[in-house]
């Protein structure tokens, strides 16, 4: 959990440091329970060096030794993983396999906290393969789900509540709110987005995977043009409800006329 916090800090080499040293201690103690979520993380720094292929192999190997294990908890969360570097590969098919039973797993098990995230990649599954309205459903879903988790009253993250909040997966969430509402021809509400999700990068260091930092790169280059600054500003000013309130518009241009 230490690697975890190192690692949402953007201290990777020490977060690697921190999984080794827990790799070792429950390999001293014989503990096979608990030994793959250190191997499973160094396999998610494995992806953010790049490392693609490596990545792949470590969680497709971990999902496995889960089916066997029958750890249930688990297999839902490197299912997720294993989608996600599918994706970046290029094999949405795959990845959408993956996601699904992920998400499939985690609703049997009332694994609430892993839903949202689920649910973002989806969103991106659909965009990779041209589906924007099948996009929007999946990321209104995920955002619906954050704020049930999270909101006292269901119906906002307060800032009380914000601290709870995973918020690496939440800024996943609204980047991909920005690729749709980008793909959906709605640059200034995906300028605020990207904005305000930028603003949440900054304020707390978070390492985006290469892919994720070069899908960012790319809305950079179709939104950084001058008529767009008021929404960039306006991004910046955002609140996190007025934030998500904004990303959950995305789903509004499923019945829009061509």
């Amino acid at each position: 959990m230490w690697g975890d916090e190192l690692r949402s800090q953007g201290a990777l080499d020490e977060a690697r440091a921190a999984y080794e040293e827990s790799l070792q201690l429950l390999r001293e103690m014989g503990n096979v329970t608990h030994i793959f979520y250190p191997l499973g993380n160094l396999g998610r720094l494995a992806l953010l060096d790049g490392d693609l292929a490596g990545a792949r192999h470590r969680f497709a190997e971990y999902v496995e030794v889960c089916r066997r294990t029958r750890n249930r908890v688990s297999l839902a969360d490197w299912l997720l993983r294993l989608g996600v570097v599918q994706l970046y590969q290029g094999e949405p098919g795959p990845a959408r396999a993956a996601l699904q039973e992920s998400l499939a797993v985690s609703e049997e098990i009332a694994h609430r906290p892993l839903v949202p995230n689920i649910l973002t990649w989806l969103a991106l599954v659909a965009v990779a393969e041209g589906d924007l309205d099948q996009a929007g459903h999946y990321l209104q879903q995920s955002l619906n789900a954050y704020t049930k988790f999270y909101a006292a009253d269901g119906s906002h993250i307060s800032p009380r509540d914000f601290q709870y909040l995973e918020r690496s997966q939440l800024i996943e969430a609204l980047l991909a709110a920005a690729r749709i509402q980008a793909a959906q021809e709605s640059p200034d509400s995906a300028a605020r987005l990207l904005s305000f999700a930028e603003q949440m990068l900054q304020e707390r260091p978070y390492r985006l995977d290469p892919p994720v930092q070069a899908m960012v790169d790319d809305l950079h280059d179709q939104l950084d043009v001058p008529a767009l600054a008021p929404a960039w500003a306006d991004g910046r000013a955002m609140t996190l409800e007025q934030a998500v309130r904004e990303a959950m518009n995305v789903e509004r241009h499923e019945t829009r006329p061509d």
